[in-house]
């Protein structure tokens, strides 16, 4: 078994106002879930009574995010920002969202809840995060990915979460090809396993 070395990982984060302490709880475990991939547990080996990782570790990782904000094209309903799009499955809708852009997470993320990293500038990270096994500092990219995934709320009660990663994976083109200039563009890599984790205290 050669194992999975590369994943790319897309958090579908729901901005509705009921999800504080879910992200919250999503910001406390995320570097728990990134030692268990890149760093995996180790069992005795039956044949030679050594210690060996129960299972290859992954060595790069490619994280994005989204948000369950997709407005509420013709309708208009409460909390809902933006009628038309939302944040159409854009990765780091903190910088590329119209929705969010609306109620930025320092506008309305209880104090504390953000890293001393998070700067009070969409731009400050690329459209997704980047982790290498040999060279990336944990403890600082969980920081970062917190920054990014913490949306915190204010965004559309009307949670779409299944058609923003639809948007985020086939609508948008999230392939990195020569020419390609969507916003998600470079995130999914052939020889990676895709991976969806949605944090959402409600049903699609």
């Amino acid at each position: 078994n050669t194992g999975i070395e590369n994943v790319d990982m897309l958090f579908g984060i729901d901005t509705s106002n009921s999800m504080s302490e879910n992200q919250a709880n999503l910001a406390r475990n995320f570097g728990i879930l990134i030692d268990s991939l890149v760093n995996p547990p180790t069992v005795t080996d039956p044949a030679t009574g050594m210690m060996r990782p129960r299972y290859p570790p992954v060595k790069s990782l490619h994280v994005g995010v989204i948000s369950s904000d997709l407005g509420t094209p013709g309708s208009v309903v409460p909390s809902c920002a933006n009628s038309d799009q939302g944040d159409d499955g854009v990765l780091n809708p903190i910088r590329n969202g119209r929705a969010i852009a609306m109620h930025q997470p320092w506008t309305t993320a209880p104090p504390g809840r953000r890293p001393s990293v998070c700067m009070n500038d969409p731009n400050q990270f690329p459209n997704f995060l980047t982790f290498d096994a040999m060279t990336t500092n944990a403890a600082m990219f969980r920081d970062q990915f917190v920054c990014n995934a913490y949306l915190s709320t204010g965004g559309c009660g009307l949670e779409q979460q299944l058609e923003s990663a639809y948007r985020a994976l086939v609508v948008h083109n999230p392939r990195a090809v020569p020419g390609n200039t969507d916003p998600n563009a470079g995130f999914v890599r052939d020889n990676a396993v895709l991976a969806i984790v949605m944090v959402t205290d409600e049903e699609d």
